[in-house]
């Protein structure tokens, strides 16, 4: 029993040893790292930014760190980022893995999450041709003013006589009945009533995103250590949710025939209505509600909680 403690533990270390001299060649510059953890305790106790700030001083402006077992190349300097985004843009156009993608973005396959390829290619064809042109933008004003004619009309009833605003939940709402209406033409948040549905599909939203921003295990081991994440089942149980929600929106769009189409309709006709298409469909759909929520975070985080 000892001696075979003492071989497998041999093996181990020589593994480990091979795979940090593997992954450290021909690499930049950069401080020792940890076992398992890499240099994320490097990163620990002060925000990102001034902590790669303090490696590149050290370093240079080029660094490589190990975010977890992971290895990463930071850039710090603006003629290098310049040259990596015109020169290199092709190689430098795909993602690192992101388990919220993999969940939440039904296998990668939404704009903000898809690798560099076809796929990608074609849908930010789509967004820019028909969602985010000027002409497009302008056509949803009438959007926009009515929603912040009920927002307004909100306020002044269930706020009158001096009583206190809560600005972040009045922004929230407002900018997701916007985003709802311009993407599948539905309006969830009323005047006097609330969609049960929709109320947990954003509240579902909002657990994503905190998911998203948040430490995550299988983004910094590589795919055969993933099992080890014990978040994952609860990814698995609010992207069904979403998907129930978003499978639901679809199926009546399907059946639906309307003469001013939304960026929904616009989607199925381009990706098609057939099992991968809607998926495609949902997991643009995923994408665009996650940046309204990032959006309202950062707008919300400037506003005082109540006026």
């Amino acid at each position: 029993m000892d001696l075979a403690l003492v071989v497998s533990s041999a093996a181990f270390i020589t593994l480990l040893v091979l795979w940090f001299w593997k992954s450290s060649s021909n690499l930049p510059p950069g401080p020792w790292g940890l076992p398992l953890i890499g240099h994320l305790h490097l990163l620990a106790g002060m925000p990102p930014h001034r902590a790669f700030q303090r490696i590149a001083k050290k370093y240079g402006p080029i660094t490589s760190l190990r975010l977890g077992m992971i290895p990463t190349v930071v850039i710090s300097s603006q003629e290098l980022a310049k040259e990596i985004f015109t020169t290199h843009d092709l190689n430098f156009a795909s993602r690192p893995y992101l388990v919220s993608g993999d969940h939440f973005s039904y296998n990668f396959s939404g704009i903000g999450t898809s690798p560099y390829g076809e796929l990608w290619r074609n849908t930010r064809k789509l967004c820019t041709m028909e969602l985010f042109t000027a002409k497009c933008i302008d056509s949803f004003s009438w959007v926009r003013r009515d929603e912040l004619s009920r927002t307004l009309e909100g306020i002044l009833k269930d706020h009158g006589d001096d009583k206190p605003v809560e600005v972040r939940k009045v922004a929230s709402v407002f900018s997701f009945n916007i985003t709802s209406r311009i993407l599948m033409s539905k309006r969830y948040f009323g005047d006097e009533n609330v969609d049960a549905h929709a109320m947990e599909f954003k509240e579902l939203n909002d657990k994503v995103l905190e998911l998203a921003i948040n430490p995550c295990i299988s983004n910094l081991v590589p795919w055969y250590l993933r099992w080890l994440d014990w978040q994952i089942p609860r990814y698995k149980r609010i992207h069904a949710k979403q998907d129930e929600f978003l499978q639901k929106i679809v199926e009546e769009h399907k059946e639906t025939t309307r003469e001013c189409k939304d960026f929904l309709d616009i989607m199925l006709d381009f990706f098609g209505a057939g099992t991968q298409g809607e998926t495609y469909v949902k997991a643009n759909l995923i994408v665009s509600f996650a940046k309204l929520l990032l959006d309202c975070l950062f707008l919300m985080l400037q506003m005082p909680r109540r006026c």
